[in-house]
């Protein structure tokens, strides 16, 4: 199995919305976005992503290069190309690069579902 490209993220995150359809009705328009992070930051100097626990809207991230360690602050997940994230609101969660890994990048989608 290849590694996730731009057109595969994009399209999944249109299929998930897409699906959503008349099943859920959401409070306000999703916000869809990329992020990228090089080697010039070292891993866990600063994360890709934090959320803190009074978040209200769900997020669906697809990993496309790198490795990234997704945390709760109890258990850790490791993140490689192909895989999907969805973290529920309310949750504090933080994604950091691994060590190993010069170039991280995913795509994401915060959404609102009451």
């Amino acid at each position: 199995m290849r590694d996730p490209e731009q057109e595969d993220a994009e399209a999944f995150i249109r299929d998930f919305l897409r699906e959503l359809g008349d099943k859920v009705r959401l409070t306000r328009p999703p916000m869809i976005g990329r992020t990228d992070m090089n080697q010039s930051a070292t891993a866990g100097e600063n994360p890709l992503n934090t959320r803190s626990d009074d978040t209200n809207y769900w997020e669906l991230h697809l990993c496309t290069a790198g490795e990234t360690i997704y945390s709760d602050g109890k258990r850790q997940h490791l993140v490689s190309p192909g895989t999907g994230v969805v973290i529920p609101p309310g949750a504090h969660c933080s994604c950091l690069r691994t060590p190993n890994t010069t170039v991280c990048q995913h795509y994401w989608c915060h959404f609102d579902a009451p």
